[in-house]
């Protein structure tokens, strides 16, 4: 019954559509767009039981009294969110896991090994390499590992994060092309256009931003072109 109330809370389509605001139509782990029908409104702390580690015993309760907090609300695909992390919540110590909302062992005494989108920058855990995401932290390595983000048994997000590095490689070389030919007619204007279709691939609101700002920050390094644009 208790479950039943809740759903029809966080279940609410107002709530949803609000989501898809804040998270601009994207997943909040892989951050590829999909459509409103599929994506779900994601517990980050898992609200009817949780698991330390994929095979492990579940711990009942979960995190029922976080069900309907906007600090545990996001959005994800299906596959982040139902295929892989599920009820999937391991902690760094899993003796200081909260099980109640007056136990001793309080919320902020956890160290959840997932990246908590909400409150945390991911750039801090993990970066890309071209497509592939690569762990700079122990919680980085966890999130990938455990959400498949690497995209290895994910074709649909690698086939859609190579298009997108195509896009990209593109832009840059045009940008490259127009920068060392300043002096030939109309390549100023290219170089404007090539900047502008990079500074949007970065913003928050575009699809897989990070890898994004990670290609073009190796690619101009790699050719020697300093770049003020992704600040």
């Amino acid at each position: 019954e208790r479950d039943k109330k809740l759903k029809k809370i966080y279940g609410d389509e107002s709530v949803k559509t609000l989501l898809l605001d804040i998270h601009r139509g994207k997943c909040c782990y892989c951050e590829r767009r999909r459509g409103k029908i599929e994506l779900d409104v994601e517990h980050f702390r898992p609200k009817g039981a949780a698991k330390q580690a994929r095979g492990a015993k579940k711990i009942s309760p979960g995190y029922f009294w976080l069900a309907c907090e906007w600090s545990n609300l996001y959005l994800a695909c299906k596959p982040c969110n139902t295929s892989h992390k599920g009820i999937l919540f391991p902690l760094a110590d899993d003796s200081r896991r909260t099980r109640w909302r007056d136990d001793p062992h309080l919320i902020e005494d956890e160290e959840p090994l997932f990246i908590d989108p909400g409150v945390e920058n991911p750039s801090d855990h993990l970066r890309y390499n071209d497509d592939a995401p690569e762990p700079k932290t122990r919680k980085g390595k966890v999130s990938i590992e455990e959400l498949r983000l690497a995209g290895e048994k994910r074709p649909r997000l690698k086939e859609s994060r190579l298009e997108k590095i195509k896009q990209l490689r593109l832009s840059c070389k045009t940008f490259e092309l127009a920068f060392r030919n300043l002096d030939v007619a109309g390549m100023a204007g290219l170089l404007d256009e090539a900047r502008l279709e990079l500074r949007a691939a970065v913003q928050p609101s575009a699809e897989f931003s990070l890898m994004a700002a990670n290609f073009i920050e190796d690619y101009f390094r790699k050719v020697g072109i300093l770049i003020d644009f992704l600040d």
